[in-house]
C-alpha cells in the first residue's frame, strides 16, 4: 500500500517536472503519454487501497471474521482486536505527524535531493517508522525483546561503521578518501563476526527458519552496510549517518515498546488462548457425541473440519507462548507455572484424536455399532455424566472388549480435558482482560 502511494506520487511529480524531461520528449504526444501513465498508476493505487483494505475490513467486521483463514470470533475478541489494531496504528500515525509537522525533527531526519528545483523531491529516511514496524511482534514480550535486540544491533553496527570509515580513511569523520580495499576487508571481517555470533546451529538457522536466531546480528549487519556504504559513497558523513540512524531507531523502538505494554495486548502470562484451545478440544468430544446421536455415524468430512478448527487455536496458543516466552526468565514476564506443560499435553491429545477418528471414519467403525446401545451412552456424556451413569455403564458392560476399551478411553480423555480446563482457569489473568470479559 505504502509502495503504491509512493510510486503514484513520484509519477505525478515526473509529469509536471519538465526540468527532468529530455528536450525531445517535451512535445504534446509524450506529455499526453506521461499524463495517462500517471492516471493509470493512481487508479491502480486506489483499487489496491479499496480491495485490499476497506472493503475486506468492512466485510470482516460485519461477519465477525479474523485472520487470513476468516475464522469466526466472538464479539469480545472482535472488540479486543479492533482496539489492539487501533493502538498500533496510532503509534505509526504519531511518528508520521512528528516527521511532517516538527520542522526541527523533519530537517534532521530528511535528506533533500538537490538535483532538482522541487522541494517535494526530498527523500524521507523513515528509519523511525521502519524500526517501529520491525520491532512489532504478536506479543508484548516479543516486541520488547525484539526492540531491545534491534537497538543493540543498531548501536553496534553504527559503531562498527564509524570506526571502519575512520580507519579506512585515516581521518575523523571520513574527510579523507576512503581506501576501498581496506573498506572491503573491514566489511568482510565484521560481517563474518556478526553472522558467526548471531546464527544458531544447523542449516535451518542459516536459512532463517530458526525462531531463536538473534535479531541483533541481523540489525548489526544491516546498519553496518547501510551507514558504511552510504558514507563511503558520499551520501553523508559517517557522523551524520550514525547519529540519524541510531536516534531515529531509538525513537521508533521506544514508541513500539510503549504501545506494546498498553492494554489490550497478547502475553505469555495470559492463559486465555490455551484455555480456548482446551475448549475447542472439548467441543471436539461433544461434536462426536452429537453427530453420532443425530446421524448414527461420523463422516470423514466432519473429522477434517474439526481438525481445521482446532488447528487455528493450537497455532495461536503456540505462537503466544513461543513469542512471549523470550523474557520468561524475568519475574514480570514469567508465564504461569505449568502452562507450557498443559499446552504440550493438549497438543499430544490433538494428535491422538486426529489419528484415531480418521482411522475410525475410514473403517466405518460407527456404522458397525449398536445404535440403541451407544446412543444413550453418548447422551449421558453430553450431560456431563461419568462411567457410573446407567447407559454408560451398560455399554461398557455389554459391548465387546475393543468397543468397551475405546469408549472407556473416550471417557478418560473427556475427564482429562475437564481437569486441564479447571487448572487453566485457576491461573491469574491480566486485570484488563478480566474487565473486558465482564
Amino acid at each position: 500500500m505504502a509502495s503504491g502511494i509512493y510510486s503514484s506520487s513520484r509519477t505525478w511529480l515526473h509529469v509536471h517536472n519538465n526540468n527532468e524531461v529530455e528536450e525531445e520528449e517535451k512535445h504534446r504526444a509524450d506529455a499526453i503519454r506521461r499524463t495517462f501513465r500517471a492516471w493509470f498508476t493512481s487508479a491502480m493505487c486506489s483499487c489496491d487501497l479499496l480491495t485490499t483494505n476497506w472493503v475486506f475490513v468492512g466485510i470482516r467486521l460485519i461477519l465477525r471474521k479474523q485472520g487470513a483463514s476468516l475464522e469466526k470470533i466472538s464479539t469480545r475478541r472482535l472488540i479486543m482486536t479492533l482496539i489492539w489494531s487501533a493502538k498500533w496504528t496510532a503509534g505509526a500515525v504519531a511518528l508520521v505527524c512528528l516527521q511532517l509537522y516538527s520542522k526541527g525533527y523533519s530537517a534532521f531526519s530528511t535528506k533533500r535531493d538537490t538535483s532538482t528545483d522541487f522541494e517535494s523531491t526530498a527523500v524521507v529516511m523513515d528509519w523511525e517508522l521502519i524500526a517501529y514496524f520491525f520491532s512489532f511482534q504478536f506479543t508484548m514480550e516479543g516486541t520488547i525483546k525484539k526492540g531491545l535486540m534491534r537497538l543493540v544491533g543498531t548501536l553496534l553496527g553504527g559503531f562498527s561503521a564509524w570506526v571502519g570509515i575512520m580507519l579506512c580513511s585515516w581521518s575523523y569523520n571520513g574527510t579523507n578518501p576512503i581506501n576501498p580495499y581496506a573498506w572491503i576487508a573491514w566489511l568482510a571481517v565484521n560481517q563474518f563476526i556478526g553472522n558467526f555470533h548471531g546464527k544458531g546451529a544447523g542449516t535451518s538457522a542459516f536459512l532463517g527458519m530458526e525462531y531463536d536466531t538473534s535479531f541483533f546480528a541481523f540489525y548489526y549487519n544491516l546498519t553496518l552496510i547501510l551507514v558504511g556504504m552510504e558514507s563511503y559513497l558520499g551520501e553523508y558523513t559517517v557522523n551524520e549517518g550514525v547519529a540519524r540512524r541510531v536516534s531515529n531507531n531509538m525513537l521508533g523502538i521506544a514508541i513500539a515498546m510503549f504501545v506494546s505494554i498498553l492494554p489490550p495486548y497478547y502475553s505469555a502470562t495470559d492463559p486465555t488462548f490455551t484455555i480456548e484451545y482446551c475448549e475447542e478440544m472439548q467441543k471436539w468430544h461433544r461434536s462426536v457425541a452429537n453427530q453420532y446421536v443425530e446421524n448414527q455415524s461420523i463422516s470423514m468430512e466432519s473429522v477434517m473440519q474439526m481438525e481445521d478448527n482446532v488447528l487455528h487455536f493450537r497455532r495461536k496458543a503456540e505462537l503466544i507462548l513461543t513469542d512471549g516466552g523470550r523474557l520468561a526468565a524475568l519475574p514480570y514476564f514469567q508465564p504461569p507455572p505449568g502452562l507450557k506443560s498443559i499446552l504440550d499435553i493438549l497438543i499430544a491429545e490433538e494428535a491422538y484424536l486426529i489419528w484415531v477418528y480418521k482411522l475410525l471414519a475410514e473403517t466405518n467403525y460407527f456404522h458397525s455399532q449398536n445404535y440403541d446401545l451407544l446412543k444413550p451412552a453418548y447422551r449421558e456424556v453430553l450431560e456431563g455424566k461419568d462411567k457410573t451413569a446407567p447407559a454408560i455403564a451398560r455399554f461398557l458392560r455389554e459391548a465387546d472388549e475393543r468397543d468397551s476399551r475405546l469408549f472407556f478411553s473416550y471417557l478418560n480423555r473427556v475427564e482429562r480435558l475437564n481437569v486441564l480446563r479447571d487448572k487453566l482457569e485457576s491461573f491469574q489473568r491480566p486485570r484488563w482482560m478480566i474487565l473486558m470479559k465482564h
